[in-house]
């Protein structure tokens, strides 16, 4: 949020669509429409967690997990929710799961950090089952779930954040599209099924040159847009 208000040129070097500008009340509106979503959606979810998180066999006791235990957890989680995701987020693509739920998401053709978790109540559900099929089929224990959480989160901001910074962690997962491709997925929106690194093996990209090709594109379709305008218009 600071460095987009603040916005110079050295940020702006790594703004993927450098045109569009957020004011403060646009980011606002934005948290305050995500935390009515969450409101719907994610507190009644929190509310039955211990039940189903007991019942699948998460671990809340002593030993604490050990970092290899934790490591290729959360590898195995990474891997299915990249498929899982991948199917899910293709379906909601189709006609009528764009124009019912998948669009809410895409009003933000310029995303930020803030719009990672904007959606239709039901996609949050669906797409957050996607995170959940990984504890579900391999459960560990609580640290190793809440540690999965976070950093799943902190992708979905990072991906959304319209920033492509060069010394991203991220930029060494390979084949990663990463800000950059998913950027450009917002800009075609509802014309685009081809989705960033939630790809895994049944990915339609290239990684990285692909993401590479998307960014050029973006700037170039950018420079005609309004720079006030970041979601579609009459949104």
């Amino acid at each position: 949020m600071i460095m987009e208000l603040v916005r110079s040129k050295k940020i702006d070097n790594f703004k993927i669509q450098p045109k569009i500008k957020n004011s403060l009340s646009d980011m606002l509106d934005c948290y305050r429409k995500v935390l009515k979503t969450f409101v719907i959606a994610v507190v009644p979810l929190q509310i039955f967690s211990y039940p189903v998180i007991e019942m699948i066999g998460i671990r809340t006791s002593l030993p604490l997990p050990s970092g290899t235990e934790i490591f290729w957890q959360l590898l195995t989680y990474f891997l299915v929710e990249d498929y899982a995701n991948y199917w899910m987020h293709r379906l909601l693509h189709q006609k009528w799961g764009y124009e019912n739920i998948h669009r809410v998401h895409h009003e933000y053709t310029a995303p930020i950090g803030f719009a990672a978790p904007y959606a239709h109540w039901a996609e949050v559900i669906i797409l957050g089952f996607a995170s959940f099929l990984g504890p579900l089929i391999a459960p560990g224990h609580m640290i190793t779930f809440w540690l999965w959480m976070i950093v799943r989160q902190m992708e979905a901001i990072e991906t959304h954040s319209g920033y492509d910074f060069p010394w991203s962690p991220l930029k060494y997962i390979p084949f990663y599209g990463g800000a950059v491709f998913h950027d450009y997925h917002h800009y075609v929106g509802e014309k685009s099924q081809r989705i960033p690194v939630q790809e895994g093996s049944f990915r339609e990209d290239k990684g990285k040159n692909e993401a590479k090709v998307s960014k050029v594109e973006c700037s170039r379709l950018n420079s005609t847009q309004d720079e006030s305008l970041s979601r579609e218009p009459g949104v």
